[in-house]
């Protein structure tokens, strides 16, 4: 048996030694994917607690819960699905609760997102329009829930379309008799309105990961409609589009340039808490929100993200933007500048999902911005 031994050991070196470098790298290249596929179907979740800062809602605590997972049954080219929380609270009396759910189904075929809020905030009023001389803003209270839910499908390659429903019972009250009168004097009412509104939504979504992407396009168009026949309160329209581009710099790094085109307009009875304006984590980062507000936005920031050591980061970001009634006027407002700076943690290793934290300048604002994953 010793001459069989010796015959199969000689064929099997024979064949290792025939194996060329081409499959050799071929063999590597397959056991890498293997293993990518292996590791990105980790499940990761968080829980991040931090401190924040608004002008208006003044200082309070926000926790922030992630969780990052593949549906079991989905194939391994399905992207991650995602659940994330918040709880806030401020010292002005302002707290909110809410959740915001991303999913992928049939290898990603199917892209559904919906969100849950409810919040009771207590900000200022400047009123209506970009350049206000108003000393001493008063205070509004508004509180509700709001619902937002998109089904889209995949049309071909990275475009999908699909359709939106939200719905919002919402009530605004000035803490003084003389705030009401200045509300309804710019056409907001001050009783509770139950808002239901349908519409449509296309996106385009090349980008190579979905948290944190280095490179890619996503950009989307939609359009909401309000009024009586579907139940609503109010008649008018909610219209947009928004486009982000990610250019990665280095090859053997992670460092990014990112830009975003955003525009939300509106036309008809609209209520105040659908009027647009900067201030907001994703919407021109610098100013108090609400005290530029009006029918329509339109903002272009870029920003650029580098990696400090391990899993810290930083960026550098500016912007600038308007806000106006309707195209007409558009020529007529200035320019509204943004710039700040932020750090960045890698909170979930695998999945590569960043903790921020930003503090942006606008005008003669500023602001402090806590959260999980980019801007944009």
């Amino acid at each position: 048996m010793n001459w069989a031994r010796s015959i199969i050991s000689t064929l099997i070196l024979y064949s290792i030694c025939n194996i060329s470098y081409g499959q050799l790298k071929k063999l590597e290249s397959q056991l890498d994917r293997v293993d990518s596929m292996l590791v990105t179907k980790k499940n990761e979740s968080a829980v991040l607690p931090g401190p924040v800062y608004n002008p208006s809602l003044g200082a309070g605590i926000a926790i922030l819960p992630i969780s990052v997972y593949h549906l079991k049954g989905q194939s391994a080219d399905t992207k991650p699905s995602s659940t994330q929380g918040i709880l806030f609270a401020s010292l002005n009396r302002s707290y909110a609760i809410g959740v915001k759910q991303s999913i992928f189904l049939n290898s990603n075929k199917y892209w559904l997102e919906g969100t849950l809020n409810y919040a009771s905030l207590r900000l200022e009023y400047y009123g209506i329009g970009q350049h206000l001389s108003i000393n001493e803003p008063a205070w509004v209270r508004m509180y509700g829930i709001t619902t937002d839910l998109s089904l889209q499908t995949k049309i071909n390659g990275k475009l999908y379309g699909g359709i939106t429903f939200n719905f919002k019972s919402l009530e605004l009250n000035g803490e003084e008799e003389s705030t009401n009168n200045w509300l309804e004097a710019d056409g907001f009412s001050t009783k509770r309105e139950n808002i239901v509104m349908s519409g449509l939504k296309l996106s385009y979504d090349s980008r190579n990961h979905l948290f944190t992407p280095t490179s890619g396009l996503l950009s989307s168009m939609f359009y909401s409609n309000s009024n009586n026949l579907i139940g609503s309160e109010l008649n008018y329209v909610l219209f947009g589009f928004t486009c982000s581009n990610y250019i990665n710099i280095n090859k053997s790094n992670p460092n990014t340039l990112a830009w975003q085109l955003y525009f939300r307009g509106s036309s008809g009875e609209v209520p105040l808490y659908d009027y647009s304006t900067p201030g907001k984590s994703k919407v021109l980062r610098g100013y108090i929100s609400g005290k530029h507000l009006d029918k329509s936005i339109l903002t272009i920031q870029s920003e650029y993200r580098f990696n400090i050591y391990k899993n810290w980061g930083a960026v550098v970001f500016a912007g600038a933007g308007k806000v106006f009634p309707d195209i007409a006027e558009f020529d007529k407002k200035s320019w509204l500048p943004s710039i700040g700076t932020g750090i960045r943690y890698r909170l979930l290793k695998t999945q590569n999902v960043n903790a921020r934290l930003d503090l942006a300048f606008g005008k003669s604002d500023f602001n402090v911005y806590f959260g999980i994953s980019e801007v944009f």
